[in-house]
């Protein structure tokens, strides 16, 4: 989490994350650029001695460079009885090298204000990190010395091994729908290749030896086996010497064996149902086998895939949900894989509605299209979508970094970055008929039905169970692998200077009417973003209504006095832009976004004056959005981190207007349109709005345009919400939810902390990072050492009122006792003994060092600025933001984790099956119980 941002609402605590001889000549991109409408690349392709492809983009807007490493191993290289070894393999691969010591390459990339991941797929694995410009040669080292000597041995094994099967139940077991996404491709592939998971089989997983993980690494972990890709801040001539240096010696590897991707059609019509134990709602995925990616075929089926799926005046979107009201969502995707590829539909009926309706109106659009093919408007509305699509990732070097590394490895072809636009704009309505035709053909598909547990429906032949419910320990047995901690080689070449960077500042503009606009020119691509913030979010909801601030700003969206709701989609997806409105709980403010290509702001700033200004809250429109909230809170019920954040935030809140996470059933049924235009009124008005603008735009030209279209904005007397007087906790408690089937318990706990504005904010971020952040002592303790969890961290949320501090982990339900007193432990110790110098130092230079990073996003940095305006902090907040970190000393950092981390009354939140939980927890404080209703169980 970027401490930058932590104050914009509340902070989401349960989604956490852990990411040369000859040169060739440049290949050029203008002519490209000139007929794809999409900037181009200029690419630097080469191939060292050893193999290794190099290539090289130079991107001087911001001052960060991306490496990526690509190799062209994925789990289509693995064979039964070896499934997920490369997603092992991608995992040990961060436990040490021959000067690399075991976790040290997250510690000194993060430590260095950068970020580091990696990724496994069907195809490829790759590994990359986004670094001030001036640690390029510390990733590449970093890089080369895993490359060139990796060391794996088995307790790094047995702890990674453990690492990914947490994964596994984390994406899959744990969650509704999860093992629909397995099914689906063992149903539609008949080559075990692409037919398995990446993720592998956990029986698979356990017998998997140090030897096979190690000759899988000897086969495919070579330099002729890969590419490596840097983009950012850096001269060409100057990054090859650096690449020579650290790959150069590198030796080659033998050539893998290549894999038969082939596969033969599908026989006919195949068809199986999951009963699944975790799902509230049945969900259908319907799956056809299409040609790879990079070809003619694959490019129509893409085309159509935005056609049919994207934006909310597509055709199965209009269709299904807003004419028919049979689906409450519906996804369209066509892969593009080395191989065969799949083009899958997935919907979700809406209450009420039977699956086999909705699967016959999918049929009937599909068929109308294999029939009657498309229009070219249609077409050309998708190629505008897909293009702003394409402008868009390259506001990153890391997504363009990882794209070019993807193209090569998958296709040998780095230079599709530039000609995938043309190619597509090449694809014809009727190519996109005959592809559709010819492809999307009834008698030779999968078909996947998700049923909820205790659903009262027949259940076809070739019904798939849900895994039985496993008999667990009552008493956890502690079985994870200590292997100690972090092990510093001090090895690498790190650059311990900051970067001198400032934040741009914009310019503050002010309407008569009290509007305030703030305009930040930011020329690197032809875009612009608009982003408005309206002070009356969700503390203004009324106790009766929880969700009111959030239905009034998502039904901006359902049509004004000008337009209906089809109107503005079908325009939206015309210029590709898009436009979205929350009111999120906990948040003090209301937000309204706007954004698409530089060329469209004049109809951009003219529709989002539209629905803030003249929302017509229609009644049918009314009964329609109820319909599908219904169905959203449905599904946000089968999530354990709703189930958690929902009771958390009760915990710590209490009764107040800012413990709410999502609306009721009563308040969706009895919300009015009387109350949708009250509410309007009462909070958005000029005076208390900020509207901030970033992108390839003219100062002068932009606020013409919003003087036109903003300035005959009425003012009014704004209503102020209430800030919540909340009661401090009166003693520790732990809230278990009773979710039934889970295999995994999701574990949140924290308590009130501070205001935006506060003097601690600072010491607060230090104190938090060192305990909670990516490479923390949470993450360190339960994943890395003992193995219990895959995630594990902790953050904190600030606004005009006190936000809370809170941590949170998933983790293997027969270690519940153990992770409880591991957190509690660690409190405990931050709290009472001073950390290290060494420590303090690290983490200060990680968030100051970061700070580089910040500056490649223009929404990121329009968002510091709306911070400033709206929180009124100094306007040189962000010019003092380095010094105001280095200033945290030993003595902040205690007095901080003192005064918000609440030891004695901290409130902590169990979701899992309470059966084989509350014993294992009740040690540690008095237990209440609820079910995943938020009704209390007695």
């Amino acid at each position: 989490m970027n401490c930058k941002r932590v104050s914009n609402g509340r902070a989401r605590i349960l989604t956490l994350g852990l990411f040369i001889y000859a040169v060739c000549p440049l290949l050029a991109a203008s002519p490209i650029s000139t007929q794809s409408k999409v900037p181009g690349l200029a690419l630097t392709d080469m191939h060292l001695n050893n193999g290794l492809r190099v290539i090289l983009v130079p991107d001087h807007a911001a001052p960060v460079v991306a490496i990526c490493v690509t190799y062209k191993v994925g789990s289509r290289d693995e064979q039964p009885g070896h499934t997920g070894v490369a997603h092992l393999l991608e995992h040990l691969m961060f436990e040490g090298s021959e000067n690399v010591g075991k976790g040290e390459h997250f510690l000194l990339t993060l430590n260095n204000g950068g970020r580091a991941n990696a990724t496994t797929t069907e195809d490829r694995t790759d590994y990359f990190e986004e670094l001030p410009r001036n640690q390029l040669e510390l990733g590449l080292f970093l890089e080369a010395d895993r490359m060139r000597a990796l060391k794996a041995d088995q307790s790094n094994l047995d702890n990674q091994r453990k690492s990914v099967q947490e994964e596994r139940k984390l994406r899959i077991d744990n969650q509704p729908y999860g093992r629909s996404y397995l099914e689906i491709d063992k149903l539609s592939y008949d080559n075990f290749a692409y037919g398995h998971s990446v993720l592998g089989e956990s029986s698979d997983l356990d017998a998997a030896t140090l030897e096979k993980v190690r000759q899988f690494s000897r086969t495919y972990y070579g330099p002729n086996n890969a590419v490596l890709t840097l983009v950012g801040d850096f001269e060409v001539a100057e990054a090859i010497k650096r690449v020579r240096k650290y790959f150069g010696s590198i030796p080659s590897v033998a050539p893998p064996p290549n894999v038969d991707l082939s596969d033969l059609p599908l026989p006919g019509e195949k068809r199986e149902t999951i009963y699944d134990p975790l799902a509230r709602l049945p969900q259908i995925i319907l799956a056809y086998r299409i040609p790879p990616g990079d070809t003619p075929d694959n490019y129509a089926m893409q085309l159509l895939a935005t056609i049919l799926g994207t934006g909310r005046s597509s055709r199965l979107y209009r269709t299904l949900v807003e004419e028919k009201h049979l689906a409450n969502e519906v996804e369209v995707q066509a892969e593009a894989r080395t191989g065969p590829s799949q083009f899958h539909i997935l919907a979700s009926p809406g209450p009420g509605v039977n699956v086999a309706d909705l699967e016959k109106a999918i049929n009937d659009e599909l068929a109308g299209v294999a029939r009657d093919g498309v229009t070219p408007d249609a077409v050309s509305r998708a190629l505008t979508q897909i293009r702003r699509g394409l402008i868009q990732e390259r506001q990153s070097v890391l997504t363009t970094a990882i794209n070019i590394g993807t193209f090569a490895a998958n296709f040998d072809d780095p230079n599709l970055i530039n000609t995938t636009y043309f190619s597509l704009s090449t694809v014809t309505p009727e190519r996109i008929r005959f592809a559709a035709s010819k492809y999307l053909a009834t008698s030779c598909r999968a078909i996947l039905t998700t049923v909820p547990a205790g659903a009262k429906m027949a259940l076809p032949s070739g019904t798939i169970a849900m895994p039985e419910k496993k008999e667990l320990e009552t008493a956890p047995t502690d079985r994870s692998v200590p292997i100690g901690s972090v092990r510093h080689l001090n090895r690498a070449p790190v650059d311990r200077r900051f970067l001198s960077v400032h934040l741009r500042r914009p310019s503050i503009h002010r309407l008569p009417n009290g509007l305030t606009v703030l305009v930040l020119e930011h020329n690197k691509l032809p875009t612009v973003a608009f982003e408005m913030w309206i002070k009356g979010g969700a503390l203004a909801d009324p106790k009766e209504l929880p969700g009111l601030a959030s239905f009034t700003a998502e039904m901006l969206l359902e049509g004004t006095t000008h337009r209906s709701s089809a109107d503005i989609a079908a325009q939206l997806d015309d210029i590709g832009g898009s436009l979205s409105a929350s009111g999120d709980f906990g948040s003090s403010y209301t937000t309204v976004k706007a954004s698409g290509l530089a060329e469209n702001a004049n109809t951009l700033v003219e529709m989002l004056s539209d629905i803030v200004l003249h929302p017509s809250f229609r009644s049918d429109e009314l009964e329609h959005f109820r319909w599908r909230k219904r169905a959203e809170l449905e599904q946000l019920r089968t999530q354990p981190d709703f189930l958690a954040e929902e009771r958390l935030m009760r915990a710590i809140y209490g009764n107040s207007s800012a413990a709410p996470v999502s609306a009721t059933v009563e308040s969706i049924e009895r919300l009015t349109t009387e109350d949708l235009r009250s509410f309007h009124h009462s909070y958005f008005t000029p005076e208390n709005s900020i509207l901030g603008v970033v992108g390839s735009v003219k100062t002068s030209t932009i606020m013409s345009l919003i003087e036109r279209h903003f300035g005959g904005w009425p003012e009014g007397q704004a209503a102020s919400p209430a800030m919540p007087t909340v009661p401090p906790a009166t003693a520790r408690k732990i809230l278990l939810v009773d979710r039934p089937g889970s295999v995994q318990t999701t574990v949140v706990a924290g308590n009130l902390a501070l205001t935006r504005t506060d003097p601690d904010f600072y010491a607060l971020w230090v104190m938090n990072r060192i305990l909670g952040g990516a490479t923390g002592r949470l993450l360190r303790d339960l994943r890395e050492e003992k193995g219990y969890a895959y995630v594990a961290g902790s953050s904190f949320a600030a606004d005009l009122y006190p936000g809370f501090w809170g941590m949170t982990t998933t983790v293997d339900t027969v270690a519940i006792a153990n992770v409880l007193g591991e957190l509690l432990s660690e409190i405990r110790r931050i709290r009472e003994s001073p950390v290290s110098a060494d420590e303090l130092v690290d983490n200060r230079h990680a968030i100051i060092s970061r700070f580089a990073l910040s500056l490649e996003q223009p929404q990121d940095l329009l968002e510091d600025w709306l911070t400033v305006q709206y929180y009124r902090l100094p306007q040189t907040y962000w010019d003092t933001y380095p010094t105001n970190i280095s200033k945290v000393d030993q003595e902040a950092v205690a007095r901080a984790a003192r005064k918000y981390v609440d030891l004695d009354h901290l409130q902590i939140v169990c979701v899992g099956d309470v059966g084989q939980i509350e014993y294992a927890v009740s040690t540690y404080a008095p237990v209440e119980l609820f079910d995943t209703n938020g009704a209390q169980i007695h």
